[in-house]
């Protein structure tokens, strides 16, 4: 038997809810609710997917810029 009220990572972006019958129900923050097999869940999941994608980009320019800063900058520290 399915528990009712199941939660799947409290704190996270999302939570999924099984219902009496059985049927998950996701849970967005600030986006509403969708059943597992939406076609707009599915585009908001990946919507979300590809902006994150974007910002891990930018963190890890960020990342080779600074490793480049630190071979040219052996004596300095640029901490502020």
């Amino acid at each position: 038997m399915a528990q009712v009220n199941e939660v799947h990572d409290a704190y996270g972006p999302y939570q999924i809810h099984v219902q009496h019958d059985g049927v998950p129900i996701v849970f967005i923050k600030n986006m509403g609710a969708y059943s597992l097999d939406s076609p707009r869940l599915k585009e908001l999941v990946t919507k979300k997917i590809v902006e994150k994608e974007k910002e891990i980009l930018k963190w890890k320019s960020l990342l080779s810029r600074m490793r480049i800063d630190e071979t040219t900058n052996d004596d300095e520290t640029n901490e502020t």
